[in-house]
């Protein structure tokens, strides 16, 4: 419903960076090595997540990023401090509902480091997710992610989502002004932008209304 998906959308931050437990002196076979250990607890609790949504339905998948990935994020974003990263291991799971979002994201929030609002702030690309870091049983940190099928399709969808994955890597380390890239991303802002209608329903801006 609008009031679930008003009610995600003003849930507070946690803000923040939980590293690691290794420190900045991980390794890179530490860091897999941690994520291998944890893969099977992170997925037994996304199972436990979905049964907290109440939609039976719901899309869980994992994966585990690749190291070229990493090192591509080690050298524009974390410094080099193998720590920091801590999606290498990760779960995500797919809702029909913003009712079973909510449910999902306050079970998850129990126990989370940190917490990341997208569907309050969604990114420049206009796209909204809620995204949470925390330590499983060995006590290395994975993030879950939280999507609403809609929103998840029409990134992933084909010209949108290899425009979504050029944009990212363009606007770290961009050939001309950013202005020229930013333009181009806003121009379809309106598109994809969630909004409420008079009669409470989630809309896109062109009026199409989304299934509760």
């Amino acid at each position: 419903s609008a009031e679930a998906f008003g009610r995600v959308a003003a849930l507070p931050d946690k803000s923040g960076k939980a590293p690691q437990p290794e420190g900045k002196e991980m390794t890179i076979q530490q860091l897999y090595a941690g994520t291998l250990g944890a893969i099977g607890d992170l997925w037994s609790y996304g199972v436990s997540v979905v049964e907290a949504s109440g939609e039976r339905s719901a899309h869980l998948s994992w994966g585990i990023k690749k190291a070229a990935r990493i090192w591509f994020k080690l050298n524009t974003k974390y410094g080099g401090d193998l720590s920091k990263v801590t999606d290498c291991a990760r779960i995500s799971i797919i809702f029909a509902s913003a009712g079973a979002l909510e449910r999902a994201a306050k079970k998850v929030l129990q126990r989370a480091s940190t917490f990341k609002n997208r569907v309050a702030h969604p990114t420049d690309e206009c796209y909204h997710d809620l995204m949470f870091t925390l330590p499983m049983s060995n006590g290395h940190v994975c993030e879950v992610q939280l999507h609403i099928a809609e929103m998840h399709e029409a990134k992933k969808g084909g010209a949108g989502h290899r425009m979504y994955k050029v944009c990212r890597r363009v606007l770290i380390a961009p050939m001309v002004k950013e202005n020229t890239y930013r333009r181009m991303l806003r121009a379809g802002e309106d598109a994809l932008r969630l909004k409420v209608n008079e009669a409470g329903e989630i809309t896109t801006a062109g009026g199409e209304v989304l299934s509760d």
